[in-house]
């Protein structure tokens, strides 16, 4: 990141300096001081956080009087704050964005929350707890819970604020308890995260009534099953049943999944070819949908998943970025959208970890930018929203262009000449840049011998 504001970096470095000579001089005395010192960390991350909360408030501020100045229209003022932030903090924009409304709540309506914040007593995640669960109250009622919780926040746990909070808003308003169901009621959804181990995480935020009723049907049914001499754990039971109930299989490995193998764009070969390299060799694969596999665990699905497809992703085996796809299927916007995923993986502003859902002119299209994959990075929905900002711009690092010299003579040759631009500068309304390279990929060569397709 760079950026137009005075460099920080020496005191940064003296800083750190300082805490890593404390810790090599052994850091602190005896247990119980040590004990009081860690307390004390903690008091000053909490102020720390409060005056980092403050900066953003002031940042909000600015920004939307500079968006007007600039003509940006009153509902897009300001807009692009939490992408800042986020950058900033180096977090995922939503959470740029929580910490926008997070600094303006506290700001404007909770002055005792934040007062507790700066003396060291109430943490970031105490406020949220705070803001949360009076979002349903008005101005005046939770000015009054603010007031008679904050004094409180250093001696209670989450769940103890929580409770202290909802407590005090149905008494000072019976029907704020409906209101807030409602209000969460409206943001169910489900998602699905990648962790570790080629596992990932299927998380559905439902009504209590709802979520109880699939707990039941899940275990009521994986019970039944043990109960009849499945040597499966009841836990692996549940999670069998889920995916035959949503999907519709009576068995896991029957649901379709596409596993995609990495090679060198000039390998030129066939499935029969590509399956074989899968088998026999340490080839990364991709799976759709989540990302990267180990070649073993590749080769147990492919064994294991009875409609499970094989397709090929090109290398340029210079850069080590993804430049096309098997063209066993025709290559419309789709087809291009699926190379851009498996590509980029994940949004491609730094930090955003979230799934790509729209593929981004680099140079926009009414500006000249080409439809190529060198000129597209894969973004998530918000994102998407912020790049249209008219103080927002990226570009490539390097011209993208869709001619190619008469010199190089082969398709191959332009494919790789479009897509070796692999880093992606963006420029946000302070100034700062921030840069973004193209997923690195590594492809082995075939084994000696191993014929075409």
């Amino acid at each position: 990141m760079t950026g137009p504001t005075v460099d920080r970096t020496a005191e940064h470095r003296a800083g750190v300096q300082a805490i890593e000579c404390w810790l090599d001089r052994g850091g602190g005395g005896t247990a119980a001081e040590l004990v009081d010192l860690i307390g004390h960390l903690e008091d000053l991350a909490n102020v720390v956080t409060a005056a980092q909360l403050t900066a953003v408030r002031r940042l909000a501020e600015q920004q939307t009087i500079e968006d007007l100045a600039a003509g940006v229209p009153e509902r897009d003022a300001g807009s692009t704050v939490g992408a800042q932030v986020g950058l900033a903090r180096r977090q995922p924009p939503r959470r740029g964005v929580r910490d926008v409304h997070l600094a303006g709540v506290l700001a404007d309506e909770l002055p005792h929350t934040r007062r507790a914040m700066l003396e060291g007593t109430a943490s970031g995640y105490q406020a949220e707890l705070v803001v949360t669960h009076t979002a349903c109250l008005s101005r005046a009622d939770r000015a009054r819970v603010d007031e008679l919780v904050a004094p409180e926040l250093g001696s209670l746990s989450p769940r103890q604020v929580v409770h202290r909070v909802k407590h005090h808003a149905y008494r000072l308003d019976p029907e704020a308890a409906t209101r807030q169901a409602a209000m969460a009621h409206r943001e169910r959804h489900v998602s699905v995260r990648p962790v570790p181990d080629t596992m990932a995480r299927v998380a559905a935020h439902l009504p209590a009534a709802q979520a109880v009723a699939v707990w039941a049907a899940l275990d009521r049914e994986a019970k039944a099953l043990r109960a009849a001499g499945d040597e499966r754990t009841l836990g692996q039971l549940r999670a069998d049943v889920l995916v035959g109930r949503v999907t519709g299989q009576l068995e896991a490995p029957a649901v379709p999944v596409e596993v995609q193998l990495v090679v060198p764009a000039g390998t030129l070969f066939g499935s029969t070819a590509a399956l074989r390299a899968l088998t026999s060799g340490d080839e990364p694969a991709v799976l759709s949908g989540y990302g990267p596999l180990p070649a073993p665990v590749a080769r147990q699905m492919v064994h294991d998943t009875a409609a499970c497809s094989l397709r090929r992703l090109l290398l340029d085996p210079e850069s080590g970025t993804l430049v096309g796809r098997d063209p066993r299927r025709r290559l419309f916007s789709a087809g291009e959208r699926d190379l851009l995923v498996a590509r980029d993986r994940t949004c491609r502003t730094p930090y955003c970890d979230a799934p790509v859902r729209e593929a981004d002119h680099v140079v926009p299209f009414s500006e000249g930018g080409p439809t190529t994959l060198a000129n597209a990075q894969g973004l998530c929905t918000q994102c998407n929203q912020t790049r249209n900002h008219p103080r927002w711009s990226a570009r490539p690092l390097g011209p993208p262009t869709t001619t190619t010299p008469r010199t190089e003579p082969t398709a191959r040759a332009r494919l790789l000449a479009l897509a070796r631009q692999a880093c992606v500068e963006t420029t946000t309304p302070t100034g700062h840049r921030y840069t973004s390279q193209t997923p690195q990929f590594a492809a082995g060569p075939l084994r000696p011998g191993a014929p075409p397709g």
